[in-house]
């Protein structure tokens, strides 16, 4: 069995310069297998098409969740 087996095809991708609140958009929006909708990361390709990072939910999350919340029981929730 092979990578190419197991992947999904790159359909959705994120841009550099669009905002938090359009990549979380396109990550609920974007179908996996069997048209479920949504995603937990994507890539981040620049207008050339290369790669040039990846974004996650867990990314998102961390990045406007309070700092304080890691310090409570509620940040590992």
């Amino acid at each position: 069995m092979k990578v190419k087996d197991l992947m999904i095809p790159l359909r959705d991708y994120l841009k550099p310069e669009m905002t938090l609140r359009e990549a979380v958009k396109i990550l609920q929006g974007a179908t996996r297998f069997e048209g479920f909708a949504g995603v937990k990361g994507l890539p981040v390709l620049d207008p050339q098409g290369t790669l040039v990072g990846m974004l996650s939910m867990t990314d998102i999350l961390r990045a406007i969740l309070p700092v304080y919340l890691s310090m409570t029981d509620l940040g590992e929730f």
